[in-house]
Parts: C-alpha cells; sequence; structure tokens
C-alpha cells in the first residue's frame, strides 16, 4: 500500500480543516520553504481563511458521526426546526399557503430577505385585539376576522392559480359534519340584520354639523368700527321719514337693538317650536311609527337648534357688554305665545299635529336673513360668521322638514289631511308676521314718541308690501303643500287664497 496523499482544498472548501484519505499524516513543511509539488496542499488543522467567520462551519456538522438511520433522524430535526423559525418569522401563515405582503406600515418583513423587522413578531395562533369569537389556534384569513395592522392578505394556494382552475387543485370538500359545524359557527358570526337606509340630509352630521366642530364666535369692538351690525335695508323702520330724523347714533341704536330681536327671537323658535316638535318624534311619542333612522336625524336636530339658541344668547350678551348698549326687557317670545293659541284654535283636538306643521313651516321658509347677511361686507364679521354658521345647519334642516313632511302626510287620514290642508295657511301667516313690541320699545328707547312709533309701525309693518313678503318666503312651503296633493282637497286652496298666498301655478 503507497502512501496516502492528502486531498487539495478549494476555495468552496476552505473553511474546513484538511483531512487525509488514509491514516497517516502529512509531515510538516520545512519552514521557508519555497513552492514545489504539493504547495497548496494545507497541514493538519490549518485554514486557508482564519477569523471570526471560520467558528460556524468548524462546528460538526449534524449526524455527521451517526450511522445513516441516525443521520435521517438528524434531518427531520433539522427541517422541523427550520419550519419553526418560517412560522416564527411570519405570524399569519396558513396551512398549505404563501403569505403575500403588501408593504403597509405594519407589514412583518421591513424590505427584501436579510432586511430589518420588528422586534416583536405575533406567534401564530395568539388572539387578535377586537376580534371577539376567535379561539386559539384559528387562523385570522380563514375566519375572515380583521387582521392586526394592514400589509398582509389571505394565504393563496400553492400552484400559483386559484384552486380548481387550469394548473391548481381543487380544494377538498369538508365532511357533513363538518360543514354543519361550520355553518352554526358562521351563523353565530354573521352580523345582526339592520334596517336598510337611504342616504339623507343629515347622514354626515357628525362631521358637517357645527355643533360637532363649529367654533366659537367672538364680537371686537375694536376691530368693527365701520361696520354695522344689521343691513338696514332689512330693517323696515329705518327707511320711515321720523327714523331718519333721528341722530346717527340713536340709529346705529336701533340696528343693535334689532339684531338683538333677531337673535333672542331665535333662541324662542328654536327651543320652543322646532324642539318642541322634534322631540316626540325623536323619543316616539307623536302617535305614528317613524322609522328609526328618522328619529335619530330628528334628535340630530334638537341638538343642532339647541346650539343655535345657544350662541345666539352668547353673541347677543358680547355685544352687549361691549357697546354699552343692554337688551331691552322684552318678551321676545310674544310671537311662540300666538302662534300655539293659533295651534289651539285651528287644531283643537291634535296639538301635536299643529306643532309639528309649526315646525315644518318654520323650516321650509326660505327668508333673506340668513342668505344675505354672511354674503354683506358692511356687517361686522361675527355677525356674519354666526350667520352663515347657522345658514348652513338649516340648510340640512330644510332638507330634513320638507322629507318629514311627506312622511307625515302619508301616515294621515283623510280627515286629518283636510284639517292639516286648512290650517297650513294661517300658521305661514303666523310665521311671518312681524313681533311688533319689541320694535315699538325700541323706537320708544330711541326717541320717539308714544303716536310717532305707533305711526312708523302702521307705516311699515302693514299693507301690500306685508302680502308681497309672505307671498315671497313661503314659495318652497306652498310647493311642498302642492307636492302632497293638499290643493285637492276640499277647502284648501279656499283657505290659502283667504290669507292672500296663491297657489304655485297662479304666481
Amino acid at each position: 500500500m503507497g502512501r496516502a496523499h492528502p486531498r487539495r482544498v478549494g476555495l468552496r472548501q476552505g473553511l474546513r480543516p484538511a483531512r487525509l484519505e488514509g491514516g497517516r499524516p502529512v509531515q510538516p513543511r520545512p519552514a521557508g520553504a519555497g513552492r514545489r509539488a504539493g504547495a497548496g496542499v494545507l497541514r493538519a488543522r490549518v485554514h486557508r481563511h482564519p477569523g471570526p467567520a471560520c467558528g460556524a462551519a468548524c462546528r460538526p456538522r449534524l449526524g455527521a458521526r451517526l450511522p445513516r438511520r441516525g443521520q435521517a433522524e438528524a434531518g427531520r430535526r433539522l427541517g422541523a426546526r427550520r419550519r419553526a423559525a418560517r412560522r416564527a418569522r411570519h405570524p399569519l401563515r396558513a396551512r398549505r399557503g404563501r403569505l403575500l405582503h403588501l408593504g403597509g406600515p405594519e407589514a412583518v418583513a421591513a424590505g427584501p430577505r436579510g432586511g430589518p423587522r420588528p422586534g416583536r413578531v405575533r406567534r401564530r395562533g395568539a388572539p387578535v385585539a377586537g376580534t371577539p369569537g376567535r379561539r386559539a389556534g384559528q387562523h385570522p384569513a380563514r375566519r375572515r376576522l380583521p387582521l392586526t395592522a394592514a400589509g398582509l392578505v389571505p394565504a393563496v394556494p400553492h400552484g400559483g392559480r386559484a384552486a380548481g382552475g387550469r394548473g391548481g387543485t381543487a380544494p377538498r370538500r369538508p365532511s357533513a359534519r363538518r360543514r354543519g359545524t361550520r355553518a352554526a359557527n358562521d351563523e353565530d358570526r354573521r352580523p345582526p340584520v339592520t334596517e336598510p337606509t337611504s342616504p339623507g340630509p343629515l347622514d354626515r352630521w357628525y362631521e358637517a354639523a357645527g355643533v360637532r366642530g363649529g367654533v366659537r364666535r367672538i364680537f371686537h369692538a375694536e376691530a368693527e368700527r365701520g361696520h354695522v351690525f344689521f343691513p338696514e335695508h332689512l330693517v323696515p323702520h329705518l327707511d320711515h321719514p321720523e327714523v331718519r330724523a333721528l341722530a346717527p347714533e340713536r340709529i346705529r341704536e336701533l340696528t343693535i337693538r334689532h339684531l338683538y330681536q333677531f337673535l333672542h327671537s331665535t333662541t324662542h323658535l328654536e327651543t320652543r317650536v322646532v324642539n318642541g316638535a322634534a322631540e316626540p318624534v325623536a323619543n316616539g311619542r307623536s302617535g305614528m311609527d317613524f322609522p328609526s333612522a328618522l328619529r335619530m336625524d330628528a334628535f340630530k336636530v334638537y341638538c343642532d337648534e339647541g346650539y343655535h339658541a345657544l350662541y345666539s344668547l352668547d353673541l347677543a350678551d358680547q355685544i352687549a357688554r361691549v357697546t354699552g348698549i343692554p337688551v331691552p326687557k322684552v318678551d321676545y317670545g310674544g310671537f311662540v305665545t300666538a302662534l300655539e293659541a293659533a295651534g289651539r284654535a285651528l287644531l283643537p283636538g291634535d296639538p301635536v299635529l299643529a306643532g309639528q306643521l309649526q315646525a315644518v313651516v318654520f323650516e321650509t321658509l326660505i327668508t333673506a336673513v340668513l342668505n344675505e347677511v354672511p354674503q354683506d361686507p358692511t356687517v361686522v364679521s361675527t355677525v356674519r360668521d354666526l350667520m352663515r354658521d347657522h345658514a348652513k345647519d338649516e340648510g340640512r334642516h330644510h332638507r330634513f322638514f320638507s322629507a318629514f313632511f311627506l312622511e307625515l302626510w302619508a301616515r294621515l287620514n283623510r280627515s286629518r289631511r283636510i284639517a292639516a290642508g286648512r290650517a297650513l295657511p294661517a300658521m305661514i301667516r303666523a310665521a311671518l308676521e312681524w313681533d311688533l313690541a319689541p320694535v315699538h320699545g325700541s323706537l320708544r328707547l330711541a326717541g320717539l314718541g308714544e303716536e310717532q312709533a305707533r305711526a312708523v309701525l302702521a307705516d311699515c309693518y302693514a299693507g301690500e308690501a306685508v302680502t308681497a313678503r309672505i307671498q315671497a318666503v313661503s314659495r318652497a312651503t306652498v310647493r311642498l303643500c302642492a307636492q302632497v296633493g293638499a290643493f285637492e282637497l276640499p277647502g284648501v286652496a279656499e283657505a290659502f287664497a283667504a290669507q292672500g298666498i296663491d297657489e304655485p301655478g297662479e304666481r
């Protein structure tokens, strides 16, 4: 037997110690020896690439010194260890599936393979926060439960195509017992059936309502010099000769007190008339079965109107403190008392219906104040901003009460429809007639005598001008009455004509 030669070691094997094919060791080469035959052969226990990287390569391979049966067992253990490592890297890995990354903010792997990964990884089978009804070991993608964070989609079967198509395998059909259990579980997880609702004017109330995101309007006197508190063309008595003869300071006080009347009348109107009709509808005390969506919208209106009354009273108090012009001690809610008396006279046995019709009339009238004041640059900016906030909410309320009137009319029998149709024109006129008690008090405070004040009221708040104003402001309300066929009922057209209100086709 000849001498055993050592095996040559290349670059791909340079991290392993050189071993001999035979049993005899290689004799060490003398120091300083030049290149000769066998110079590329490593000596025993000498590495071509020494350093820290050699530590992993020098460890004995798993099962290298075991018999063939032991090597197979070691291979199975190694495979189990690698599978466990893959499951640890992918927290939502499905059986027989691939996990797809969409690159969300909470993606499992940030970047390509080998890139940075989050320090804490949720293991398979760990419960998902906010997903009731999930048992340990259930996969969220298979149970149709929401995933934690974004960036993951359910597993796709192996094969690259949908199961059952070309290139894929059909999914295994579960047994009858398992199908029954799955159907029962799906029935338990099915959300409750809710009443379908159509888009409405208050669907975005939580985002758009003034009470939800509005700001408090603050009056600053130093920034409002040179502006008026109310447009003079919207104050009828300012054009009277007796009033024009007053000093400019007295005319300014008249406009401020007219603003006080508007703001305080708003508080009475919103809380006593509109909310007085919205509350029975919202709480189901109206005697009619309205949809739940309409009842919730009535609560939204209730919140809006309370907020309108609050900031109207707040602004009046701010202006009174800053300007030094106090709010007169008069009853600004006298018109509401007159409305309630008219409702009792027109519908004596139906007070709830009378209140609902009055709210419909007020909320469907289109007045010039909320439309023109926000666009008038001569008016104090705080007043314009408050009117603009109010107009935005009232636009949604106009659409709500128009739809509410259709629902209300559909639930009335013929006799109640006739009574309501005959009462509506008188309610329209009562809603649009001026409340003269605050105006009379304001004229007296400006320096006019009793006879002068009465003359001004008679000249400015009576006659054909008032009828023309009622015709213009009530157009939308009258069209709404015509839409439901109110003018076809006996006595309704005559009642409108008696109040000086024409049918839509006659205008």
